[in-house]
C-alpha cells in the first residue's frame, strides 16, 4: 500500500470515528470551479476580476486559502478552501453568483464542485 492510500484510509477512518485530535486530520471543505475560456488572453482580461472578486471573500467568508491558476489553453482553475460549513455557506449566500456575473461579460463554460480537502502540502510552511 502505498503512502498516500495510508494517509487517505487513517484521514478517513479518523473522520468516521470523529478521532480529529491531530491537526493533520481536520477536515477543510472545499469548493473548486473550472473556467474554460476561448483564448488565453480572454482568461488574463477575467482574471483580474476573479481575484478581486474572491479576494474581497477572504475575510467577510473566513476562507482558509484561496488558488487562483491560469493555463496557457485559457483555462482558469479557481480552489477555495473552508474550515467548516458554515463558512462555505456564508461564501455560497454572498458571493455565489460571482460566475452569473462574469457571464455577463465574459465568454466561458464552467463547471465544479464541493468537496473534501483530503491531503494537502504547502513546502513553503516547513521552510517558516
Amino acid at each position: 500500500m502505498h503512502l498516500f492510500d495510508r494517509i487517505t484510509l487513517r484521514l478517513a477512518r479518523s473522520l468516521l470515528e470523529g478521532d480529529l485530535d491531530h491537526d493533520w486530520a481536520k477536515p477543510m471543505l472545499s469548493k473548486t470551479y473550472h473556467l474554460k475560456f476561448p483564448t488565453l488572453d480572454a482568461a488574463q482580461i477575467a482574471a483580474p476580476f476573479v481575484v478581486e472578486t474572491l479576494g474581497n471573500a477572504i475575510p467577510s467568508c473566513n476562507l482558509s486559502a484561496l488558488n487562483v491558476v491560469i493555463s496557457k489553453e485559457g483555462d482558469v482553475s479557481i480552489n477555495l478552501f473552508f474550515p467548516n460549513i458554515n463558512d462555505l455557506k456564508a461564501f455560497e449566500k454572498k458571493h455565489g453568483g460571482f460566475l452569473d456575473t462574469m457571464k455577463k461579460t465574459f465568454l466561458f463554460r464552467s463547471n465544479g464542485f464541493d468537496g473534501v480537502c483530503i491531503f494537502t502540502y504547502d513546502g513553503s510552511e516547513e521552510a517558516a
